[in-house]
């Protein structure tokens, strides 16, 4: 092999392995073909460190306010590089929780995440609301701007039974989610037990590559809310919800179709819907961007008020 060859092979070895390490590492998702609906893999979260929140001062008694102990130990992950945030069997009441990159949240058996009941706990943000951003609070676990980052169980995350509705009658501003990403590339969300009241359960707002894999999700309004997103998988959950178990949703009117984020190549399988006031899978309303590429499979409507699918516009 002459020389040249020989330089030109070496080169290409050495700046292709650590692309292929990165790849492997992040679980990136492949790109969907022309036409069809893509297949997602799921991202994976490495942990670097593996930080307990006990040793953050974290009671896990159900009464005390364990919000700056939680905090704390999601933030100490972060700044170590990345890593899972362990919390154990036990109770922790808590407010507002924001995740970050390469941060995977693991709720273990036994452990239950309790959202407090006072909104001054949940921070005031811009958030997307039926289509348009507006002045609301925050999820109870949300992430923004992230990549590479999760919740995993089998534990349970509980949004608090004293918050009602959807909008804070007296200020209009939308009432917290009980998860919400915004502009997050590779989330996973698996093998938990969600419960919220009125507000949705799970919001994924801009977010490219997610997967929501063997959840159940118990929900006084709806269940996963899909919006501008691409490339989702919604694989093995069961739904018992208000509203739609499952809304894609896109933007609405004019603020919705000047943003222009479709949502599209989504895959729903291996799951079981059971709505008791409208829809089972809602495509729509707010739909100013479109949706496109969405592909559902081997899944169960159990019951639906409306109908099982319902497209609107």
């Amino acid at each position: 092999m002459e020389r040249r060859d020989f330089l030109k092979r070496a080169t290409r070895g050495a700046f292709v392995a650590p692309i292929a390490a990165t790849v492997e590492r992040i679980g990136m998702v492949q790109a969907a073909e022309p036409g069809k609906t893509h297949r997602s893999a799921p991202p994976s979260v490495r942990p670097g460190v593996s930080l307990n929140v006990k040793d953050f001062d974290a009671v896990g008694d159900g009464k005390t306010r364990d919000t700056e102990a939680l905090r704390q130990t999601i933030d100490r992950c972060a700044v170590l590089g990345g890593g899972e945030v362990v919390i154990p069997a036990g109770d922790y009441a808590t407010g507002a929780l924001a995740l970050h990159s390469n941060v995977l949240l693991r709720v273990e058996e036994g452990a239950s995440l309790l959202g407090s009941a006072d909104l001054a706990d949940y921070p005031i943000a811009q958030v997307r609301w039926e289509g348009r951003w507006i002045k609301g609070y925050a999820a109870l676990i949300s992430a923004m701007d992230g990549e590479n980052l999760g919740i995993t169980g089998p534990g349970k995350i509980t949004g608090s039974p004293a918050i009602v509705g959807r909008v804070e009658q007296k200020s209009g501003m939308r009432l917290p989610a009980l998860i919400e990403f915004t502009n997050c590339r590779n989330v996973r969300v698996e093998n938990c037990f969600t419960s919220q009241a009125g507000m949705w359960s799970i919001h994924p707002v801009y977010c490219d590559g997610v997967v929501f894999r063997n959840l159940t999700v118990d929900s006084g309004a709806d269940g996963i809310d899909v919006d501008s997103c691409r490339r989702v998988l919604v694989d093995g959950c069961k739904f018992e919800t208000a509203d739609d178990c499952i809304s894609l949703k896109s933007g609405r009117g004019e603020e919705g179709n000047m943003i222009g984020r479709p949502t599209e190549d989504v895959r729903i399988t291996n799951c079981t819907f059971n709505d008791r006031n409208f829809a089972c899978i809602g495509i729509g309303s707010e739909t100013s961007a479109g949706i496109r590429n969405v592909e559902v499979e081997h899944s169960k409507c159990v019951g639906a008020r409306t109908h099982a699918v319902y497209i609107k516009s």
